[in-house]
């Protein structure tokens, strides 16, 4: 699971190794890094930074294919009790 690092990067790391999924962390996450990943048929799991409900909430509307995470107790209780 390689991490481009900025959005820039995604398309010469998908077209070097060809991955399915990358990595990423919330100091490069944004809507835009994550639907240039998917352009490129590409999955992106997440590193959170704070662990908070509102982060995973972001995460999620933006498109996250999924959340890494220190607490996933405390992850898969917020998913659980989410309203979508």
């Amino acid at each position: 699971m390689p991490d481009p690092g900025p959005e820039k990067n995604i398309y010469e790391l998908v077209k070097q190794v060809h991955p399915r999924v990358i990595a990423s962390d919330m100091g490069q996450l944004s809507e835009r890094f994550l639907k240039t990943a998917h352009a490129s048929n590409a999955k992106v799991f997440v590193d959170e930074k704070k662990g908070t409900p509102e982060e995973w909430e972001q995460m999620i509307r933006w498109g996250t294919d999924g959340i890494q995470t220190d607490n996933p107790a405390a992850l898969i209780e917020f998913l659980k009790n989410r309203k979508e």
